[in-house]
């Protein structure tokens, strides 16, 4: 959790260190808000939303039980049995497999966005998008975990 700025009294100095903890204060104790604007439906059908009417439903489950929780709530998830790993978090784009990455260029989002979040919903399913500002921007479900596989 960040560390709060000390208050010596004043109002305007109260202010400023606030504006100075950034975007974290500002969304990171609010729950997410979920954007499509970016909803990928073409690129790939292992990682588009093409072909899974059936699992929409699952999918906006999961969200509308997120909605329910803050950023900061859902970042301190944690997975595996250790609980050591977290279950929700940034992806840099450069870990990912090189065909999303060309989709991320192709489409400049590298330009808009630092990097991706990606939602774990169980076993092998993922949600990638992107996080900024509190707002959640889906773009793909993977539900096979093919954009970052792993052995």
């Amino acid at each position: 959790m960040a560390k709060q700025p000390k208050f010596n009294g004043s109002l305007e100095a109260k202010n400023k260190d606030v504006k100075a903890l950034g975007d974290f204060e500002n969304y990171e104790f609010k729950a997410p808000t979920f954007s499509f604007k970016y909803l990928d439906t073409e690129s790939y059908p292992d990682w588009s939303w093409v072909n899974y009417d059936s699992e929409i439903h699952e999918v906006i489950e999961f969200l509308k039980n997120m909605s329910n929780l803050t950023w900061n709530e859902i970042k301190s998830q944690r997975t595996g049995n250790d609980g050591r790993r977290q279950k929700h978090h940034f992806q840099e784009f450069h870990t990912i497999i090189p065909q999303a990455n060309e989709v991320i260029k192709k489409f400049k989002y590298d330009e808009t966005f630092e990097n991706l979040f990606r939602f774990r919903l169980g076993g092998v399913q993922r949600l990638w998008g992107f996080l900024k500002n509190g707002v959640f921007y889906v773009l793909w479900w993977d539900r096979d975990h093919k954009i970052y596989p792993v052995d």
